[in-house]
């Protein structure tokens, strides 16, 4: 045996010890949960040289990272559905079978669990003795909200991330999870290119094969679960808002504050929100702004809007997302700085201008004003490099548009009022799309992009 002593710890071990012990011996060494790689050199120094033939030392953890000298690496697969089933029966009925009253209500909690080991054990184990109304009570309150050993279980790695990583993870799991990366990384800023690779290491993220970012269910509900218990009464108190329901309270009550730097409205769900002038101004670490609609969209029109009676008051500078699905206002909010813009859509908005003249958008990449049937003008777009996308498709009182982007990849003009296309445009060398369709009062289109 290599620890005969009762009570060892590792600051008394060092590599020296190990090799003593087992120098020329054939062994298996196991080490369980290692959480950094420096734990592993000290224990065994320069490697196994020291150990005889055939020798295997096996590691586990939850971080790749300290993984990186390892001779080969296995990757424990998510378990399958019957695997799950097992090892839930195991802890919940202390046998392979469910009691038979139990057995649909078994297969429900597995599915929620979704093949993570650590959360079969807990939820098996706080279960296990415990009547079948109490079973009906926990999945109603784990569908709400996750188990609170289950969250304490998974948030290991998460505890173990810097300020800037916790803050680029809480952003994926409450708004990013299923984006493209290349968006993620633009609307996060330069720092997630150092960061993803980290989450990516723990297990907490994933990337796809179509370069989407993913997130498992239960990973996903720890984070909005951390995001919750910010402030577990007052919605605006918290960082981040999804909830349309919590939303609602803040706007309605106007309680939102400095802490909130994300919030994404869902506007079909409520027939009418209204808004006062300043709802905004509390909030001046506002990072991104979503009030989308996942209702009908037709000819422009929503079915439900936001109702503001004197206008948008001023937002944050730190605006990097401005999503406003009907924008109710005929201008942009007062005294707003579109520098760290990345995102600007406004579909079937109210506006007819957006902000005079030349601004300097080096981070703005789309502009999507689909059917804002009163814009009338776009400003110069020369000094915003690297904008790719704009539609402006359905703004039936736009005739004119502006020198833009070199980097401009699309262009959608279709039934605007369009008079003649800039031969700017021919410039635009990375340009794969170019919608002129029904542009009706369309009488010049210049030689060299036909």
């Amino acid at each position: 045996m290599l620890l005969v002593e009762k009570s060892l710890r590792i600051g008394s071990l060092g590599s020296t010890f190990v090799e003593e012990r087992l120098r020329r011996k054939k062994v298996l060494l196991v080490f369980d949960n290692v959480d950094d790689s420096s734990q592993l050199e000290y224990l065994l120094g320069s490697g196994d040289a020291c150990f005889g033939s055939g020798s295997r030392v096996m590691v586990t953890s939850r971080d790749r990272r300290v993984f990186a000298k390892a001779d080969e690496i296995y990757e424990v697969p998510k378990m399958n559905f019957q695997e799950s089933l097992q090892l839930f029966n195991l802890n919940a009925f202390k046998q392979d079978n469910p009691v038979e009253d139990l057995r649909e209500l078994s297969k429900r909690m597995v599915y929620y669990c979704d093949g993570i080991p650590l959360a079969l054990k807990v939820l098996g184990s706080f279960l296990y003795g415990r009547s079948k109304e109490e079973w009906e009570s926990c999945l109603r309150n784990i569908e709400k909200a996750p188990h609170k050993k289950i969250v304490n279980a998974l948030k290991l790695s998460y505890d173990g991330l810097d300020y800037k990583e916790k803050a680029i993870f809480l952003d994926i799991a409450c708004f990013f999870a299923g984006d493209l990366v290349d968006k993620v990384k633009a609307m996060l800023g330069e720092f997630i290119t150092v960061v993803i690779p980290v989450l990516i290491d723990l297990s907490l993220i994933s990337i796809s094969q179509d370069k989407k970012v993913e997130i498992h269910d239960l990973i996903k509900e720890m984070g909005l679960e951390i995001v919750r218990q910010q402030s577990p009464i007052e919605p605006g108190k918290r960082s981040r808002l999804w909830c349309s329901k919590d939303v609602g309270h803040m706007l309605k009550n106007n309680t939102g504050t400095d802490a909130v730097e994300c919030i994404s409205l869902d506007m079909y769900k409520f027939k009418e929100v209204h808004l006062s002038d300043a709802a905004f101004a509390r909030m001046p670490n506002l990072r991104f702004l979503k009030f989308y609609n996942s209702g009908p969209f037709s000819n422009g029109i929503y079915s439900s809007e936001v109702k503001i009676s004197h206008g948008i008051g001023s937002v944050s500078d730190k605006l990097r997302l401005f999503h406003w699905d009907g924008y109710p206002s005929r201008y942009m909010p007062v005294h707003f700085c579109p520098e760290n813009l990345v995102e600007l859509v406004m579909r079937g908005s109210h506006v007819d201008q957006l902000w005079d003249g030349v601004q300097y958008l080096p981070n703005l990449r789309t502009i999507n004003l689909r059917y804002s049937k009163h814009l009338t003008g776009i400003p110069n777009l020369s000094r915003a490099p690297n904008l790719q996308y704009v539609n402006l498709s359905g703004c039936s009182k736009l005739k004119e548009f502006p020198v833009t982007s070199t980097n401009l990849d699309v262009l959608d003009l279709c039934k605007t009022a369009i008079v003649e296309v800039p031969s700017s445009v021919a410039t635009l060398t990375k340009l794969s799309k170019l919608d002129l369709s029904y542009c009706e009062s369309l009488t010049n289109l210049t030689s060299s992009i036909c």
